[in-house]
């Protein structure tokens, strides 16, 4: 089940809120939602701007209806722009607290300014490290095993090759 909520002010008090099936595809959902909520939006009276905030399948619409809304979101990794970014040897991290780093730039994406911020988790770093290294260890262990067993096996020949 996807819930789709939003609040109000400091108090973060509902005002409105819709429930989808986990089937639905979220791009979708998210697209006719956040068109709904902007007519709602728009019908009350000496309401402030609303940021808009949803993950990566509802990216595509925050960009394509850019000037209509506030936004947030995270961009995919499959915009080349950003899978370059994420491939630089060279970043100017800024130190944050317990173990994070974070790095803003500005970047234009389909005509649309934007700030990207990345944000760099040791402790999430270290979680994927381990489990690349486990996977490695498993890997290696089933292919011994498979060469353990084509080493063992016997080969027969044709008798004219002998």
């Amino acid at each position: 089940m996807t819930l789709l909520l939003a609040t109000s002010g400091a108090a973060n008090f509902p005002i409105w809120m819709e429930a989808h099936s986990g089937n639905a595809s979220d791009q979708t959902t998210l697209e006719a939602a956040a068109k709904r909520m902007q007519n709602f939006c728009k019908q009350l009276a000496s309401a402030p701007s609303f940021l808009y905030v949803g993950d990566l399948a509802m990216y595509a619409y925050c960009v394509k209806y850019r000037n209509d809304l506030i936004w947030l979101s995270r961009v995919s990794n499959r915009i080349s722009q950003a899978k370059t970014l994420l491939l630089q040897p060279e970043i100017s991290w800024v130190d944050l607290d317990h173990g994070y780093k974070m790095y803003a730039l500005h970047q234009v994406y389909k005509g649309v300014s934007q700030r990207w911020v990345l944000i760099y988790a040791q402790q999430a770093y270290d979680k994927e490290i381990a489990t690349l290294a486990k996977n490695i260890a498993q890997e290696a262990t089933a292919t011994r095993k498979m060469l353990w067993h084509l080493g063992n096996h016997l080969f027969g020949c044709p008798p004219r090759y002998r």
